[in-house]
């Protein structure tokens, strides 16, 4: 979303872990301030739900389901 915004090509830092600050800086992140809020919230809310959604996962896992048969019907 990044690249979106600004328009220029990067490697965001989680894939380029050797990302000068000289190279971030040069994306002048600053002058897209709103947007660049927006997209961080918008990722802290989409970490919080990932993480509860591999909770209820992992929950669901240990569940045991019985099943019994109503009357006839098989």
């Amino acid at each position: 979303m990044l690249i979106t915004l600004t328009g220029k090509e990067f490697i965001p830092p989680f894939d380029n872990p050797k990302l000068l600050l000289s190279e971030l800086l040069a994306l002048e992140l600053h002058t897209f301030a709103n947007d660049v809020e927006e997209i961080c919230d918008q990722a802290v809310k989409e970490d919080k739900m990932e993480k509860g959604l591999e909770g209820l996962e992992s929950r669901w896992q240990s569940i045991d389901w019985v099943k019994d048969n109503y009357k006839d019907t098989g």
